[in-house]
């Protein structure tokens, strides 16, 4: 069998996550390929499920549900997703190793916060495990990109 190129050892770390042996391939990893997809995927997919619970309860037409379906999720989040999403904009473009490093340092500490966010914050369980039976895999979502993330970004 051929040896695997540094484009095809981190996809399969990073798609597939498992952990490639090492067969000679050079030290010196091509860069990673677009990041900001990635977090985008699972944002829609995280806001889809959040419009489905926020659907029923505006349905509701009961005041309170009606007003917490309209704070929307920018109320709970802050700007972290604001945040991560222009470090990871920052960290695509940058147009050499230099702009590249500074990204780096930048994105790792939005990745921190998203991730320290979806570990603790105490409305995200609540949201998920909501008595209306809208399936909501809001936590598990959000940190399967950011592992994805960090990976790809070797964080």
């Amino acid at each position: 069998m051929s040896k695997l190129s540094a484009k095809q050892v981190t996809f399969l770390e990073t798609w597939l996550d498992v952990s490639v042996p090492s067969q000679g391939v050079p030290e010196q990893r091509d860069p990673p390929g677009k990041l900001l997809p990635i977090w985008r995927d699972a944002k829609d997919d995280f806001n889809d499920q959040l419009n489905a619970l926020q659907g029923f309860l505006k349905s509701s037409n009961m005041p309170l549900f009606v007003r917490v379906a309209d704070a929307g999720l920018n109320s709970v989040t802050e700007n972290k997703l604001v945040s991560l999403q222009v470090s990871l904009m920052d960290f695509d473009s940058a147009p050499d190793a230099n702009a590249r490093a500074t990204a780096t340092k930048k994105l790792a500490a939005a990745v921190g916060e998203m991730r320290k966010f979806v570990e603790t914050h105490p409305f995200l369980p609540f949201l998920e495990n909501n008595p209306f039976k809208i399936k909501l895999t809001l936590r598990s979502t959000l940190s399967q990109a950011l592992d994805a993330i960090s990976r790809a970004a070797q964080l």
